[in-house]
């Protein structure tokens, strides 16, 4: 599972691995994403990523978070 969840799971941008119950932060590697996104030529392919992004980013408490997910939104209205 990975986003956001509340209740007993309590993620905020991480991902949770069920089978040993570790948890990564998303944040560093959707950074990754976007910096890939500079050399791909294909719109499909950079508003895919932009989505998975906005759905990850949606709804987290943390502030890179959220300036991430502003300026996706940013860049998504403008292209």
């Amino acid at each position: 599972m990975a986003g956001r969840f509340g209740g007993s799971i309590n993620l905020d941008v991480q991902y949770l691995c069920r089978y040993c119950d570790s948890r990564m932060d998303l944040v560093p590697h959707y950074s990754k994403h976007l910096n890939i996104c500079t050399s791909i030529a294909s719109y499909a392919n950079i508003e895919n990523t932009f989505n998975v992004g906005i759905r990850i980013l949606r709804g987290s408490k943390k502030s890179i978070a959220k300036t991430f997910l502003h300026r996706i939104e940013l860049i998504n209205a403008k292209v």
